[in-house]
């Protein structure tokens, strides 16, 4: 289980990847094992309308009182249920683990990838960028004509930490598409892939097309929004043209890493 975790928690070298490997790291209850807080599963203790006391995952991080850390691996929690990790870290012998915490995990892991991509939505004004006219002022705006103006554009294309926009490429359609493309949005199968693709944005490739559409299907999504990403979604499947890869525009640099956070939680856990 150790092994397993460090090879499934390795880090790229991405500007994500940075800010990740420089979070606190917390003990895995389950196998042991340290690593970044924010990329674990917290658990809480939530007492019932008759004072009885649950273990409840807090995919969020966002509910209140003492949390248990877990890697996001299904077997993890299995872990420490079976050392009775969550009765020593809530230190109450009483608190009650719900024989479906696992799926009650998975099922909040996927909620919040679903609220992250509603918000990162919520920013841009279409599920693509559509607009042709300002698609062609944005070309003629970085348009080099001297060495001098090209050298200035890369300076300042090193200090963005995060790109404006999302691209939504589903990993197992990363893997379709020809090495000629594969080099455009800076994926090589000799290496992990970044996240960065030039000119363009972050790939939002964590899950695979029907795990991202799935997704899409969450009641709380706008359903225009959802709508016409799907709609790209297919498109991209067939033509497997960047330009018909989804675009999520003006996604702020925090949402971006919360969202790459909860998809990698919810991929890891789910093929965990």
């Amino acid at each position: 289980m150790e092994r397993l975790c460090d090879e499934r928690w390795a880090v790229d070298g991405s500007a994500h990847g940075v800010r990740v490997a420089l979070m606190p790291r917390r003990r895995c209850a389950g196998v042991d094992v340290h690593f970044p807080r924010e990329l674990m599963v917290r658990y809480v203790s939530a007492v019932d309308d008759e004072g009885v006391a649950w273990v409840t995952p807090d995919a969020g991080g966002r509910l209140r009182g003492r949390g248990t850390y877990v890697s996001a691996n299904p077997r993890a929690v299995e872990e420490a249920i079976k050392r009775k990790r969550f009765e020593l870290g809530f230190k109450n012998r009483d608190v009650r683990v719900p024989k479906t915490l696992v799926e009650m995990t998975r099922r909040g892991l996927r909620r919040e990838v679903v609220a992250l991509v509603e918000r990162a939505g919520a920013s841009a004004s279409e599920a693509r960028a559509s607009d042709s006219s300002e698609t062609t002022r944005a070309v003629e705006r970085e348009t080099v004509t001297t060495v001098e103006e090209e050298i200035e554009q890369l300076l300042r294309a090193q200090k963005r930490i995060v790109a404006d926009d999302w691209v939504l490429i589903p990993s197992d359609l990363v893997d379709e598409m020809d090495d000629e493309r594969l080099e455009k949005v800076s994926v090589h199968r000799e290496r992990a892939p970044s996240d960065v693709s030039p000119g363009v944005g972050y790939r939002l490739d964590a899950l695979s097309m029907d795990e991202l559409v799935s997704i899409l299907d969450g009641d709380s999504l706008d359903k225009t929004f959802a709508t016409n990403v799907r709609a790209c979604l297919e498109r991209f499947r067939l033509s497997k043209k960047l330009s018909d890869a989804p675009v999520l525009v003006g996604v702020d640099e925090d949402v971006s890493l919360r969202l790459r956070i909860a998809q990698i939680k919810l991929k890891l856990f789910e093929r965990g």
